[in-house]
């Protein structure tokens, strides 16, 4: 069967998730070191330019605007870090999974959503309180005087552009709730729904009708995950959404 040809940004600018096939893909430091190197070498030769990053223990996530091939960047991509992880590991075979997935980036709000999403990715994991405290994702270099790897500055224009109010701005946006369930692992995921889930609960203080609606709206929950989430029965959230 033929692949699904994947769907085209009018900005040509993407969030891309790749995962390891293995839980420890990157789970070491030499690790996450080795592939920061690796895609930081491929964008500098005019594959994409890059505007976040993070690097998880089994995935990774960039955001970014294609430049010669998407797709060819990537591949290379897996293949050098393949050449390295299976020399290290001592192992061979395939060390991500077929495909990566994509999700086209063609709107303002989007754009700021996803870079949010994948600076607070160790947030979320429980792994650090602050993005900042995260070696391996791009948050911290919007900092500095000059990033090491993001071109920060079309970050900085869709924020602010006068330097002394964008780190206010900067860190204002990765304090915003946003529900917008974006492109991640199965895991990530489900973890994302329920957070968001339970923060509408607490914002309504339990469970009502306002409740159920924003949980199907905001969210985009199904009946079924409103009733696993909210302790409902199913015929009890039909019957709420039904005259909504």
């Amino acid at each position: 069967m033929p692949r699904k040809k994947r769907k085209k940004s009018s900005w040509n600018i993407y969030h891309v998730l790749a995962q390891g096939i293995e839980t420890k893909t990157f789970n070491e430091n030499q690790h996450k070191e080795a592939l920061y190197h690796i895609i930081k070498n491929i964008k500098d030769q005019g594959y994409f330019e890059l505007y976040g990053y993070c690097i998880m223990d089994d995935h990774y996530h960039l955001l970014l605007k294609e430049g010669f091939s998407l797709s060819m960047a990537i591949k290379k991509i897996h293949q050098k870090y393949a050449a390295y992880y299976n020399s290290v590991a001592k192992r061979e075979g395939s060390v991500f999974y077929d495909r990566y997935q994509t999700e086209v980036v063609e709107s303002e709000q989007s754009f700021l959503g996803v870079l949010r999403y994948i600076h607070l990715n160790p947030v979320y994991g429980g792994i650090v309180q602050d993005p900042y405290q995260y070696t391996w994702c791009s948050y911290k270099e919007f900092f500095y005087e000059t990033p090491l790897m993001v071109d920060s500055y079309f970050v900085r224009d869709q924020i602010c552009p006068i330097k002394t109010d964008f780190w206010h701005q900067f860190i204002r946006l990765h304090r915003e709730t946003d529900y917008h369930i974006y492109l991640d692992t199965k895991n990530a995921t489900k973890n994302q729904i329920v957070r968001a889930g339970k923060n509408i609960i607490e914002q309504e203080k339990g469970i009502n009708h306002q409740t159920v609606k924003r949980l199907h709206q905001e969210i985009g929950l199904s009946y079924r995950q409103i009733s696993q989430i909210s302790g409902l029965k199913l015929y009890q959230v039909q019957n709420v959404l039904k005259d909504s």
